[in-house]
């Protein structure tokens, strides 16, 4: 993806206080006229976002912002006709902010002028011209958090919860409508500049991991529990807007390996079943190919049944095949974190972090009865080459 980036934008000032030194806008502080932003036009596969108008940075660490919330300490209003975006903020205005156009070419000279702090929040402002309603990806490139907002609605915020976002392309579905369309992005940054890039993915290139990326899953949730005298039924789950999406899927026992259920073309919301026939209480490994280009493959464990049902067969099958120090190890290791979850401080089986670790513990303990049984009959150790836990 081509880095997006700087020119200087018109503004008609309004009602805006300074005080010498640091700098606070009294609300409402400017107003800005829509055709100032730059306007992106949708054609080929995929567009980068090449000019943004820059607004701020405000800071983030001053007293009077209170209990405010980051992405809330700076507000953009439209007028009814959209024409003007009034900007409003209590927050300081840092040193040598200007409101300016950002290219790849000339963020950093710009950005050098500029008295950073701590912490801070800027705004990228940009317009795109849509010839139909459409869903698109956004691609986007940070090092720190983001809020996006497409025609004044909240999209996505990139929270410090989700680390593992952090410092990675996301890739963010969102819903543009015909014509004009206004997109922000709040962003924080500490101790210098803002790094932001951004592109618009047109085809279907990228939903497969747009559909992954968002819960790290394809399915619904990951522990399937009896309910009266019949047992739930997983259920394929992603991202609404990119219900064009279809995948193949293979369900296999993770302790034996064997295949049990196999599908050519599902969608979001299709349930993991052959006709009538249902997958029993177990614990299973899914693996999900996408049926367009480039072919990739997710895979992820998922129970059906008890926890501590599972926990207890699981055991007692580790209980009956012989191992060596080295592998004992390993498992030992895994029955520990298992000890640690199923604690009674520690069980929630409805939450979401829980689960997961759950399902990664008692998988890879399914895994390793596989993988001993497949190996029966020489003594080599079945985590050589393996990585560590």
């Amino acid at each position: 993806m081509r880095s997006p980036v700087a020119g200087f934008g018109l503004l008609v000032f309004v009602a805006c206080v300074y005080t010498y030194g640091p700098r606070l806008f009294q609300a409402p502080v400017d107003r800005i006229a829509t055709t100032d932003m730059p306007l992106l036009a949708l054609a080929g596969a995929a567009v980068d976002v090449s000019s943004f108008q820059y607004l701020g940075p405000w800071s983030l660490t001053d007293a009077k912002m209170g209990n405010t919330a980051w992405k809330d300490s700076v507000s953009l209003d439209f007028d009814k006709d959209k024409s003007i975006l009034h900007l409003k903020t209590g927050a300081e205005l840092l040193n040598g902010a200007a409101r300016m156009r950002l290219t790849p070419d000339t963020d950093a000279k710009a950005f050098g002028k500029i008295g950073w702090k701590d912490s801070q929040i800027s705004l990228f402002v940009f317009r795109v011209q849509s010839p139909e309603a459409r869903t698109v990806l956004m691609e986007i490139g940070a090092n720190n958090l983001v809020a996006l907002y497409i025609n004044e609605k909240l999209e996505r915020e990139v929270s410090a919860v989700n680390n593992a976002e952090l410092g990675a392309n996301l890739y963010v579905p969102i819903s543009l409508a015909k014509g004009e369309n206004r997109i922000v992005a709040k962003v924080v940054s500490n101790n210098g500049p803002p790094y932001l890039r951004m592109s618009m993915i047109l085809d279907q290139s990228r939903d497969f991991q747009a559909a992954w990326d968002a819960p790290c899953s394809f399915l619904s949730k990951h522990i399937y529990n009896r309910v009266g005298n019949s047992l739930e039924t997983p259920v394929l789950k992603w991202e609404p807007r990119l219900d064009r999406l279809t995948v193949a899927a293979e369900v296999r026992d993770a302790a034996t390996g064997a295949i049990l259920l196999k599908k050519e073309t599902l969608r979001n919301g299709n349930v993991l079943r052959d006709g009538a026939k249902t997958l029993s209480e177990g614990i299973y490994k899914i693996a999900c190919t996408s049926n367009i280009t480039p072919q990739e493959t997710a895979s992820e464990y998922f129970l059906i049944g008890n926890p501590r049902n599972a926990l207890d067969r699981i055991q007692a099958a580790l209980a009956g095949l012989s191992w060596n120090d080295s592998e004992q190890l390993n498992i030992e290791a895994q029955t520990r974190r298992a000890g640690v979850l199923f604690n009674k401080a520690n069980y929630d089986a409805e939450g979401v972090e829980w689960q997961e670790r759950v399902l990664f513990t008692l998988g890879s303990l399914a895994e390793y009865v596989r993988l001993k049984k497949e190996s029966a009959g020489n003594n080599e150790n079945i985590f050589a080459g393996m990585k560590g836990l």
